[in-house]
C-alpha cells in the first residue's frame, strides 16, 4: 500500500505481490476524506475511531458508491469494512459490473438473505466473519478464493446460476449450504472446513471431468463432521480430499462422473442408499473408519471403456459394507480390505474384479449375484470367505469362466455352500483350513487344482452337482474330496505330471450319483484300486461325513456306478460295478440278519438273500463271470465222481471203488474213477445210458442232486449270456 499524490482521490495502491487476484496494482477509485490520503473505506477501524468516523456512516458511504451508477466505484479491493447487509437487495445494474472486495478485510457479517444479485461478488483473498447468503440468488457468479470465514457460513436454499468458486478458503466455523443449487459448476479445491459442514439436499452441476467442466473439492480438508445427504451431483471430484471425522453421502445421486480417487477418510464414511448414475471411481482412496455403501446403486455410463465402479488400489481399514447394493461394472483390483467385507445380497450386472484384492477379515458374499463374468484370480482370503448361496452366472462364452479363483490363498475357511455357478475355474489354489461346496451346484464346467492345503482339509462337494470339468491332483499332495451323495458328470480326475497313485482313495464316493461319468478315462486307476470306488484315505482326519459309508450305501454308489456305466456301453466297469454292487448287498442282507432288533421273519429272510448271493457269486459272479459258470458246468461232476471212487459204501456205484492211493494209481484203480467219472457226467448231463448205477443210499442222493444241479448251472450259463448282452 501506497499514498497516492492526488490529493483528492483515495491514495490506496493494492500491488499486485504473489496473488492470482490481481493483474497487476489496483488503486482506489474513491475520493479521499477530507484532510486524508485515503477514502473512508481504506482506512483501517481504529484509524476510523480517532476520526470519529461510525460504522453506520462508512456503510452510508457503501451504499451511495453502489447507488452512484459508476461502475468503478463498485470496488472495494483491500477495503476494512464493518457488517454489509443486502437482505432482500435486488443489486442489478445495466453494466453488470460485479461487486469488488477483494482483499477486503470485514468485521462482521456479511449477510445476503434472499437478495438478488445479477452481478457477480468477488471476495477473493478477502476477511470476513460471518456470511450469510440464506435464500440469496447470485446470477453472474460468486468467488471466494483464498477467502477466509471466521463465523458461521449459511447459504441455505442460496441459488448460484454463474461459477461459484471457494479454492483454497478457510472456514472456521459450521457450514451450511443445505439444498443450495449450483446451476454452474462451484469449486472448493484446497478449501479448508474446521468444523460441521452441510451439503443437505444440495444441488451441484457440471458438464464433465474429461471436459474441465465438473464441481470440485479437489485437496478440500473437512476436519469435522460433512454431509451432503440427499444432495444431487452432476460430475463432481473430491480427487485427493481429506476427511478427518465422519462423512455421509446417504441417498446422494451422481447423474454424470465422479471421482474420489486418493481421498482419505480417517473416519465413518457413509454412502447408503446413493446413486452413482455414471462412473464412480475411488481408485487409491483410504477409508481408515467404518465404512457403508449399503444399497447403493453404481450405473455407470454408457461407455464400456470405463468401470462402472472403480475401487483399484482402495484401503479399508475396517469394515466395509456394499450389502444389498447394485454394481455394474466394477474393479476392486490390489484393494485391501483389513476389517470385514460385506457384499450380502448385492447384484453385481456386469464384470467384477477383485483380482490381487486381499481381504484380512470376513469376506461376505452370502446371497450375492454375479450376473457376469468376475475373477479373484490372485486374491488372498486371511480369514473367513464367506458365498453361501451366491450366483455365479457368468457369460455365454464357453471359452471363459463365469468366475476365477486361480491362485487364490484361503487362509480362513472357504464356504461355497449351495453356491450356483455356470462355471468356475479354482486353478492353483489354496485351502487351509474348511472348503465347503456342500449343495453347490456347477452346470456346465468346473477346472479344479488345490496347490497345497493345510493338511487335513477334505474339498467337500457334499451333495454337490459337478455337470464337467477336470479335477488334478498335485504331483506329491495328496488332496482329499467328499463326493458323498454328490452328482458327478462327465468330470475327467488326473494326476499331475502323470505321478502313478490310487487316486481314488482320495476321493470319497458314497452315495454317489454318477450321469455320463467316463469310467474308461479313468479305467488305469480303477484298476490300480481293482475297481474299489469306496475306499477312501481318511486316516487321522477330524471331519465329519454327512453320510455313513454302511453297506447299503456303498451298494447304491456302486449301483449308480454300474448304471452309468453301462449307460455309456462300458462292459468292464459295468460289471466291475455289478459285482461290487452284490458284495455289499451281501454284508447289507447279512446286517439285517444279525440284527437282534429286526424282526425274526426279517432276519430269516435276508438270511435266504446271502446265502443267494453268496452262491451265485461263487457261480457266475452275479451273472458277470461267464468263464466261472462254463467252468463250473464242466467240472461239476468232477466233485461227485471222486465221491463213487472214495466214498466208501454208501456212494458206491456199479463201477467199483478204490480204498487207497495205492490202488488208485494202479491200472485197475484208474480204470475205476473213469467209469465212475463217466457215470457222473452222463447223470449231470442226464443222458443214462444204464451200463452203471447207483448203489449205496447216499449215492443214490447224489444222483439226484447232479441231475438238479445241471439244470441250475445251466439255467446260470444262460443268466450269464443274457446279463452279459444287456451291457
Amino acid at each position: 500500500m501506497t499514498p497516492s499524490s492526488n490529493d483528492s482521490t483515495c491514495a490506496f495502491v493494492l500491488k499486485d505481490t504473489s496473488t492470482a487476484a490481481l493483474a497487476g496494482p489496483w488503486h482506489c477509485p474513491h475520493d479521499a476524506l477530507a484532510d486524508q490520503k485515503r477514502c473512508v473505506f481504506h482506512h483501517t477501524a481504529a484509524e476510523r475511531a480517532e476520526l470519529d468516523i461510525a460504522d453506520e456512516a462508512v456503510r452510508e458511504h457503501f451504499e451511495a458508491a453502489l447507488g452512484s451508477g459508476d461502475p468503478e466505484r463498485r470496488a472495494f479491493v483491500g477495503a476494512t469494512l464493518p457488517s454489509l447487509d443486502f437482505d432482500h437487495l435486488d443489486f442489478d445494474h445495466d453494466d453488470q459490473h460485479l461487486l469488488d472486495l477483494r482483499h477486503a478485510c470485514i468485521h462482521g457479517d456479511f449477510v445476503a438473505s434472499y437478495a438478488r444479485f445479477e452481478e457477480a461478488v468477488d471476495l477473493r483473498d478477502a476477511k470476513l466473519g460471518t456470511l450469510e447468503l440464506d435464500g440469496g440468488t447470485f446470477h453472474d457468479g460468486f468467488f471466494c478464493k483464498r477467502t477466509t470465514f471466521e463465523g458461521d457460513v449459511d447459504c441455505d436454499r442460496a441459488s448460484f446460476s454463474g461459477h461459484v468458486a471457494f479454492d483454497g478458503a478457510t472456514f472456521e466455523g459450521p457450514v451450511r449450504f443445505d439444498q443450495a443449487t449450483f446451476g454452474d459448476p462451484a469449486t472448493f479445491d484446497d478449501a479448508t472446513f474446521r468444523e460441521r459442514a452441510t451439503f443437505l439436499g444440495s444441488a451441484f452441476r457440471g458438464r464433465g471431468i474429461d471436459v474441465d467442466d465438473y464441481t470440485s473439492f479437489e485437496g478440500a480438508t473437512f476436519e469435522d463432521v460433512v454431509r451432503f445427504d440427499y444432495s444431487r451431483f452432476e460430475a463432481a471430484s473430491f480427487e485427493a480430499t481429506r476427511f478427518s471425522d465422519a462423512v455421509h453421502f446417504e441417498e446422494a445421486t451422481t447423474t454424470a462422473p465422479v471421482r474420489f480417487d486418493r481421498a482419505t477418510f480417517e473416519s465413518a464414511a457413509t454412502f447408503d442408499g446413493s446413486t452413482f448414475e455414471d462412473d464412480a471411481s475411488f481408485a487409491a482412496a483410504t477409508f481408515d473408519g467404518e465404512t457403508n455403501f449399503r444399497g447403493v446403486t453404481f450405473e455407470g455410463g454408457g461407455t464400456v471403456l470405463h468401470r462402472d465402479a472403480d475401487f483399484s488400489g482402495v484401503h479399508f481399514a475396517r469394515a466395509v459394507s456394499f450389502a444389498s447394493g447394485e454394481i455394474g461394472a466394477v474393479t476392486f483390483e490390489d484393494a485391501t480390505f483389513d476389517g470385514d467385507a460385506r457384499f450380502h445380497d448385492v447384484l453385481f450386472q456386469e464384470r467384477a474384479s477383485f483380482q490381487a484384492t486381499t481381504f484380512a477379515g470376513e469376506a461376505v458374499f452370502d446371497a450375492a449375484t454375479f450376473d457376469d463374468e468376475v475373477t479373484f484370480e490372485g486374491a488372498t482370503f486371511e480369514g473367513p470367505a464367506n458365498f453361501p448361496g451366491v450366483e455365479f452366472e457368468g457369460s455365454n462364452n464357453y471359452d471363459s469362466a463365469s468366475v476365477t479363483f486361480d491362485e487364490v490363498r484361503f487362509s480362513g475357511n472357504a464356504n461355497f455352500h449351495h453356491a450356483w455357478c455356470t462355471s468356475a475355474s479354482f486353478w492353483e489354489v489354496h485351502f487351509e483350513h474348511a472348503a465347503c461346496f456342500t449343495e453347490a451346484k456347477f452346470t456346465k464346467h468346473l477346472d479344479l487344482k488345490v496347490s497345497e492345503n493345510g493338511g487335513d482339509t477334505v474339498v467337500n462337494f457334499t451333495d454337490a452337482v459337478l455337470a464337467d470339468g477336470e479335477i488334478v491332483q498335485p504331483d506329491g499332495v495328496g488332496i482329499r474330496y467328499d463326493l458323498t451323495i454328490a452328482t458327478l458328470g462327465s468330470v475327467g480326475f488326473s494326476v499331475e505330471s502323470g505321478a502313478h497313485r490310487d487316486l481314488f482313495q482320495y476321493v470319497r464316493f458314497c452315495d454317489t450319483t454318477f450321469e455320463n461319468f467316463d469310467f474308461t478315462a479313468h479305467a488305469h486307476f480303477l484298476t490300480r484300486s481293482d475297481w474299489r470306488l469306496h475306499d477312501f484315505d481318511d486316516d487321522g482326519l477330524a471331519y465329519e461325513y454327512a453320510v455313513e459309508m454302511t453297506s447299503l450305501n456303498v451298494e447304491k454308489t456302486y449301483q449308480r456306478a454300474k448304471t452309468s456305466a453301462s449307460t455309456a456301453g462300458n462292459v468292464e466297469a459295468s460289471g466291475k460295478f455289478r459285482f461290487k454292487r452284490q458284495q455289499f448287498a451281501r454284508r447289507n442282507y447279512k446286517d439285517i440278519a444279525r440284527d437282534p432288533a429286526e424282526p425274526f421273519r426279517t432276519r430269516i429272510r435276508n438270511g435266504q438273500r446271502v446265502a443267494e448271493n453268496l452262491f451265485l457269486g461263487l457261480t457266475c459272479g452275479h451273472g458277470m463271470r461267464l468263464y466261472r459258470i462254463a467252468a463250473m458246468f464242466i467240472f461239476f461232476p468232477v466233485v461227485p465222481a471222486l465221491l463213487y471212487t472214495f466214498g466208501g459204501p454208501p456212494f458206491r456205484t456199479g463201477a467199483g471203488q478204490v480204498h487207497s492211493i495205492t490202488d488208485f494209481i494202479s491200472m485197475g484203480g484208474i480204470e475205476t474213477f473213469a467209469a465212475n467219472l463217466h457215470f457222473s457226467y452222463i447223470t449231470f448231463l442226464t443222458i443214462g445210458y444204464g451200463n452203471v448205477v447207483a448203489e449205496g443210499n447216499l449215492g443214490l442222493v447224489l444222483v439226484s442232486m447232479e441231475a438238479y444241479a445241471s439244470v441250475v448251472l445251466g439255467g446260470l450259463f444262460i443268466y450269464v449270456l443274457i446279463k452279459r448282452s444287456e451291457l
